[in-house]
């Protein structure tokens, strides 16, 4: 991976042009928190509202990026997929966000496609790993 991001010209801790430290963390979630905060307090677990805040954020966070490099935006979206599916599975906000993204960067669906596969398989094989480093 750290090839790749050489190659594609991308720190990792400058992805979307800010440092991604804890402080640029908590900026940012304290950002998606001010996003939500515009809404009714009954709206906020309401799943279209946390796609409309995080979309929000997330076109804030890519304002004014260009990318250089073709590549990069597929790096980009191919390690979002990775941690999207941390869990087993992309729920439908990180779905929604994945797909903005996707827009964002003018990418085809069938390179969404194969970067998901490849994503999903990675994934399993790394669930495979560690059950049996865990054995």
């Amino acid at each position: 991976m750290e090839e790749l991001q050489k190659d594609a010209g991308v720190n990792q801790e400058d992805i979307f042009g800010i440092v991604f430290s804890y402080g640029a963390i908590d900026k940012i979630s304290g950002r998606l928190v001010d996003v939500l905060k515009n809404y009714p307090f009954v709206k906020m677990e309401d799943p279209g509202a946390r796609v409309a805040a995080g979309t929000t954020v997330l076109l804030e966070l890519l304002a004014g990026k260009n990318y250089d490099l073709p590549s990069t935006p597929k790096i980009i979206l191919y390690e979002l997929l990775l941690v999207a599916l941390r869990d087993g599975h992309i729920s439908g906000v990180e779905w929604a966000l994945l797909k903005e993204f996707q827009r964002y960067c003018n990418l085809e669906d069938f390179i969404f496609n194969d970067l998901l596969e490849r994503a999903e398989y990675l994934n399993q094989e790394i669930s495979k790993t560690i059950s049996i480093v865990l054995e």
